[in-house]
């Protein structure tokens, strides 16, 4: 289409105050700017973790959900109306959870202190070898299926384990943490085949490594400081 004489001219008022008003960049964007990032959290700068947990089973998922027909539900004005009843679909996830918990119980020290600032976490899975896997080369379980899943699932299965189920079990009532929200980075969550040859977290048979650590706090404090 033809565009009028004219259209792209700006008036001169307002080129003015373009002139002296420069865009700038993000901070985030800019190369001054230091922002940490999770290759920057070695075990060096993390040191030892304050968990350290090696829970044995089969890993389960937590968020799928399965239609099982349709309730009574009372609204806040009194009325009844019918909704869909949607469960996890995964009825081994229980027995998970409580295998997460107890394991976090076994080494929780008396005076633990319920953890309420960033964290730190590991997540790394080893899942059971199916049928069909390859044993003369290496292969990560990247497909759903028996055995797999969506490793943000995983993820979901174990912070609940440790926030909501441990207290459950523990006669104190204790948590690992006040909320799985307080995890601000993962430095590894991954999921490799039991018995993985490469994978130094891989565990002989199927279970989970779990660590955790306090965010560092040099990392921490006045912007002006850390961008220095």
């Amino acid at each position: 289409c033809r565009r009028r004489a004219g259209a792209d001219r700006v008036p001169a008022g307002e080129a003015a105050v373009t002139a002296v008003t420069p865009v700038r960049t993000p901070r985030a964007w800019s190369p001054r700017a230091i922002v940490p990032t999770e290759p920057e959290l070695t075990l060096d700068v993390l040191g030892p973790p304050i968990l350290n947990l090696v829970v044995m089973g089969n890993p389960v998922t937590q968020g799928s959900k399965e239609f099982k027909g349709h309730v009574n539900k009372r609204t806040k004005a009194g009325k009844v109306v019918r909704v869909p009843l949607l469960l996890d679909d995964a009825k081994a996830l229980g027995p998970w959870r409580d295998k997460v918990a107890a394991a976090a119980l076994s080494v929780l020290p008396h005076d633990w202190v319920t953890l309420d600032e960033p964290l730190v976490a590991d997540l790394v899975l080893s899942l059971p070898r199916l049928k069909a896997t390859p044993t003369t080369k290496r292969t990560l379980p990247h497909t759903k299926g028996k055995g797999s899943g969506d490793m943000e699932k995983f993820q979901r299965a174990t912070n609940d384990a440790l926030g909501t189920t441990l207290p459950k079990l523990d006669p104190r009532g204790r948590m690992v943490f006040a909320d799985d929200a307080r995890i601000t980075h993962w430095r590894r969550a991954c999921k490799v085949y039991a018995g993985d040859v490469l994978d130094p977290d891989a565990l002989r048979s199927p279970g989970a490594v779990i660590r955790l650590w306090r965010y560092p706090a040099t990392l921490l404090g006045p912007i002006k400081t850390l961008g220095a």
